[in-house]
């Protein structure tokens, strides 16, 4: 029985699915933050306003221009390319665990103030802190699909110029 059929995903579902992900978990962290900005959970001052969203932008812009930039490439031709499912799978749970953990780290920042635990770190020190580990989880995720996207247009190129 062959299973490499099997094992294989078409790579438009793949970016489909990651659109799906990065859209709606995007755009539900991009309402949130403008809900708490309009509201001044991060004060009613212009700078203030500024650096949450210049902290947020380059969290979200990246991986999601990357994503944009896929569909555009490999999107628009009705093509059978596959890649590996495990790899289409890794890539959505990659990005689910980092919208996650984006999302938290906005939603967290109210917790101790609810529980009337004093915090030393005012709300935009955190969100700069939270680059410690919001930067490197990014990293894994873009080079996670970039990898997975550039490894399988040079294979599905390598194979077509070995057919010839």
């Amino acid at each position: 029985m062959n299973t490499q059929h099997t094992d294989k995903v078409l790579l438009g579902k793949c970016l489909r699915n990651l659109a799906i992900i990065w859209f709606f978990g995007g755009g539900a962290l991009y309402v949130l933050l403008i809900v708490q900005s309009v509201f001044g959970f991060y004060g009613f001052d212009k700078n203030s306003v500024r650096e949450v969203w210049s902290w947020f932008l380059p969290n979200i812009l990246p991986t999601l221009s990357l994503i944009i930039g896929s569909m555009f490439a490999f999107g628009h031709t009705q093509s059978s390319e596959k890649i590996s499912r495990m790899a289409s799978r890794f890539c959505c749970f990659l990005s689910l665990g980092y919208l996650l953990t984006l999302g938290l780290t906005m939603f967290l920042i109210p917790l101790p103030h609810e529980l009337g635990i004093k915090v030393f770190v005012n709300r935009l020190e955190f969100l700069k802190s939270s680059s410690l580990w919001l930067a490197p989880f990014q990293g894994l995720v873009t080079a996670t699909l970039g990898s997975v996207l550039v490894f399988n247009r040079s294979s599905m190129n390598n194979q077509s110029s070995d057919d010839n």
